[in-house]
């Protein structure tokens, strides 16, 4: 268990009030002049993964936009899963650039009709973080629901996070339970935590 681990919550809800309040900071144009950034970055590490078949979030209101990744994942042919929550748990819908958005749980755009995909079926997954520390271990937004996906085996594939390049390399406490990432996209460049194809860390 990590020396901090009984301090680990108090100081993880710190950190994302501390992250949250400079999200909001962030003018949307700062964050858009983001988004191609991280869809070549994005696209240059899915070439390492020989992907054809991805899961992706869909970026919430201050989260590093996806927009211009998830567009060209589509022109490349690539098919994309995408998160909605079902229960205490995420599912994964088949989406393309004619799904139909709405507000899901929490205010996140979700695609909410469409065939359910597995996500045995994909070689990356790109998951949303608000900061990243040097040994790839994750802070996310507290409701647990990728940290669940990633413990509980159902992520075969490479998982790389998607954060603003000042949100990479932060300090970040741990929990017994949390699971690093293989690699971290900024609109910045590409940090491989893990070489693909390594043993996973836990």
């Amino acid at each position: 268990m990590p020396a901090n681990a009984s301090h680990a919550p108090q100081d993880k809800a710190s950190l994302r009030a501390r992250i949250r309040f400079a999200r909001r900071q962030r003018s949307s144009d700062e964050r858009q002049a983001c988004r191609h950034g991280i869809a070549e970055h994005a696209l240059e590490a899915l070439q390492h993964c020989e992907a054809t078949t991805v899961a992706c979030f869909i970026d919430a209101a201050g989260e590093p936009p996806t927009t211009a990744l998830l567009q060209a994942l589509w022109a490349q042919g690539i098919v994309v899963l995408t998160p909605r929550v079902h229960g205490p748990d995420l599912e994964w819908v088949v989406t393309t650039p004619t799904s139909e958005l709405t507000a899901g749980a929490f205010g996140i755009p979700e695609v909410r009709t469409g065939a359910l995909g597995s996500l045995d079926d994909v070689q990356a997954m790109l998951i949303p973080a608000l900061a990243i520390d040097r040994d790839g271990y994750r802070l996310g937004q507290g409701g647990g629901f990728y940290d669940r996906t990633l413990g509980d085996g159902r992520a075969h594939a490479p998982v790389l996070a998607v954060v603003f390049s000042d949100e990479d390399g932060i300090a970040v406490p741990r929990e017994p339970h949390d699971v690093a990432v293989d690699g971290v996209i900024t609109e910045a460049g590409v940090r491989w935590v893990r070489p693909v194809g390594s043993p996973a860390t836990t």
